[in-house]
C-alpha cells in the first residue's frame, strides 16, 4: 500500500510537469571585463599599498587607489588567480581565447600577431544574443611588419570586429600602447574603420577610453535596451612611458559627472585641458585621482 501511494504521489508530480509552465530564464547581465596593461599586484591599495602607508614611513613611497578598494571592497577578490603570461599580448591572447599559453598562438614576446582565427569570448558570449565592444589596446591584430607599416583593417586579419566584436575603439598596434597623448605622439586611435586620431588634442588615454565606454553604454542603452552586453576595456596604463594625465579628474561619476566625452573635436572629453604631463612634472592635485 505504501508503494503504490508514494507511485500515485510521483505520478501526479509527473502529470503536474507536463503541464506547468517553464520557469522564467535568468536575467542575463551585463559584463565589463577591464584590463589594466602591466599593473602589478603590489599596485593596488587593498593588497599592498594601504599596508604600506599605514606604516606612516615617510621614507617608503605609496600611492593610493581608493575607487579600485571600493570595487574590492564591493565584490570578489582572487589573490591566487594568475595571469596567463607576464607581458601584455600573450596575456591578451590566453585571456580572449581560454588557451593556455601552452596551446595559444601568441605567446612568449610575440606582439602584433594575429589573434587566431577560432571562438573568442565575444564569439561565444554574440552567440547567446550579447553586444560585444572592444575598447583600448588591442596588440593581436597580425599583417604589421616592416613592409606594411601602414595596416588599416582592411589589412589586418585579427582586427577585434573580425574575433567576435561588434565595435572597436583604440590603440591597435602594440607599440602605440606605449604612449598616452595619441595626437601629441603621433599614434594612430581607430573607430572601426576610421582614425581619428587628429581630433583627439590632449585626450590622456586612460580618461580618453573611459569616456568612449561611457558613450557606448549609453547609446547602447538607448538603441537595445533588452540586450546584454559584453565590453572588453583595456586600458594602455600603467605600461611603457611615464606620463600624467593633463589636468584633475572632474568630480562626480556616472552620466552627469567624472570623464564625459564631449564629441567636439580638438576637445573631444572634458579633460582635455592644459598640457602633456610627464610623471616628473606631476601637479599635486592629480596624484589622488586614481
Amino acid at each position: 500500500m505504501k508503494t503504490l501511494c508514494l507511485l500515485s504521489v510521483v505520478s501526479a508530480l509527473g502529470a503536474f510537469a507536463l503541464h506547468a509552465e517553464p520557469p522564467p530564464a535568468a536575467p542575463r547581465p551585463n559584463i565589463i571585463f577591464i584590463l589594466c596593461d602591466d599593473l602589478g599586484y603590489g599596485d593596488v591599495g587593498v593588497f599592498v599599498q594601504n599596508q604600506r602607508a599605514a606604516r606612516q614611513d615617510r621614507s617608503l613611497p605609496f600611492f593610493a587607489t581608493p575607487h579600485l578598494d571600493t570595487l574590492a571592497r564591493e565584490g570578489v577578490k582572487i589573490p591566487q588567480h594568475y595571469a596567463a603570461a607576464s607581458v601584455c599580448a600573450p596575456s591578451r591572447a590566453s585571456l580572449l581565447t581560454g588557451l593556455t599559453q601552452g596551446h595559444a598562438s601568441v605567446r612568449d614576446n610575440q606582439f602584433d600577431k594575429a589573434l587566431a582565427d577560432t571562438h573568442t569570448l565575444a564569439t561565444v558570449l554574440r552567440q547567446a544574443g550579447y553586444a560585444t565592444a572592444a575598447l583600448g589596446k588591442w596588440g593581436l591584430q597580425g599583417g604589421d611588419d616592416e613592409k606594411n607599416a601602414a595596416g588599416t583593417p582592411a589589412t589586418w586579419p585579427a582586427y577585434p570586429t573580425r574575433r567576435g566584436f561588434d565595435f572597436f575603439f583604440g590603440y591597435v598596434r602594440h607599440k602605440d600602447g606605449h604612449f598616452h597623448y595619441p595626437k601629441e605622439d603621433r599614434r594612430e586611435v581607430w573607430e572601426n574603420d576610421r582614425e581619428i586620431s587628429a581630433g583627439l588634442d590632449l585626450c590622456y588615454t586612460t580618461d580618453l577610453f573611459t569616456a568612449r565606454t561611457k558613450k557606448w553604454i549609453v547609446e547602447h542603452n538607448a538603441a537595445q535596451p533588452a540586450q546584454p552586453f559584453f565590453l572588453y576595456l583595456a586600458y594602455d596604463t600603467p605600461h611603457a612611458v611615464l606620463q600624467n594625465p593633463p589636468t584633475a579628474y572632474p568630480s562626480g561619476g556616472g552620466l552627469g559627472g567624472g570623464v564625459q566625452w564631449t564629441d567636439r573635436p580638438h576637445a573631444m572629453i572634458n579633460t582635455a585641458t592644459g598640457k602633456t604631463c610627464l610623471a616628473s612634472r606631476v601637479p599635486k592635485e592629480i596624484t589622488a585621482r586614481t
